[in-house]
């Protein structure tokens, strides 16, 4: 009887395997189909898509391209509060020259600085948005040495806070993105953001991998004014849930990845 099942067994495991197979009709060739997970990555993606229109960044997201590109919007969140976050859609495109992003912001209560600081630290106290860029985990050592990753925070009137960061966070407000270019507008419902940045930076940065993908951050800092005091209300929005236990944007968790197609 044992002999009997384990000859049932091998049959029915030969008539699964050999179902697995199929043939497109023509010929008797087995067609394969192959399953396979891009990059194994667990982390949120978004594709930078190639397109050749020409863009007007003057801040007001009305030129033709940005309808052709998805978006990152539902993802953003507050990963440190239960509550629902403001509406923010980013999006983002490239010319193989440059890397050219957008912000559309809502936002009740716009906070913005008219005097600003040659340090570029007047962002530290004003609603905007941010993104970080890295080519690999922040807080992991290369040939002993923890790389380094850049950001830019723009704020409401088109005004950037670039730098550079070794984890965890040593800042360089000295770096710059050469030749890279901000604008931004605000309006009755918010304030939308148009930047730029050369390729050409990036890959002088080593921050394009030979894959086309770039590790990235996406963030919005959603300040409010109390109404009886002139104390900031700080919240923070995130496309990546970093995990952490207070908020938190310098931590490896927080980076998603960015894919260009058609780089090449």
């Amino acid at each position: 009887m044992k002999r009997f099942y384990v000859w049932a067994l091998v049959l029915v495991i030969c008539f699964y395997f050999s179902s697995c197979s199929q043939t497109d009709g023509s010929n008797n060739t087995p067609e394969k189909t192959i399953i396979m997970a891009y990059n194994q990555a667990s982390c949120n993606n978004y594709d930078v898509l190639y397109r050749q229109d020409k863009l007007e960044l003057d801040g007001n997201l009305d030129d033709s391209v940005w309808q052709t590109v998805g978006d990152i919007s539902g993802s953003f969140h507050y990963p440190w509060e239960e509550i629902e976050a403001p509406f923010t859609s980013f999006k983002a495109f490239h010319d193989k020259e440059n890397l050219y992003f957008s912000f559309e912001v809502i936002d009740k209560d716009v906070v913005k600085i008219e005097e600003w600081n040659e340090d570029e630290s007047t962002v530290d106290n004003e609603d905007r948005v941010e993104l970080f860029f890295a080519s690999t985990s922040v807080d992991k050592p290369d040939n002993y040495k923890l790389p380094i990753y850049y950001a830019t925070e723009v704020d409401p009137l088109g005004r950037a806070h670039d730098y550079s960061v070794e984890y965890y966070r040593k800042f360089d407000s000295k770096f710059n993105f050469e030749n890279a270019k901000y604008a931004a507008v605000v309006n009755d419902s918010g304030y939308t953001v148009e930047g730029m940045i050369p390729i050409k930076t990036f890959k002088e940065l080593k921050l394009i991998n030979p894959d086309n993908t770039m590790r990235a951050g996406v963030f919005r800092a959603e300040f409010s004014k109390k109404s009886d005091s002139d104390d900031l209300i700080m919240q923070w929005i995130s496309w990546v849930n970093p995990k952490t236990i207070v908020p938190d944007f310098h931590v490896d968790s927080a980076f998603g990845e960015f894919r260009f197609i058609d780089m090449d």
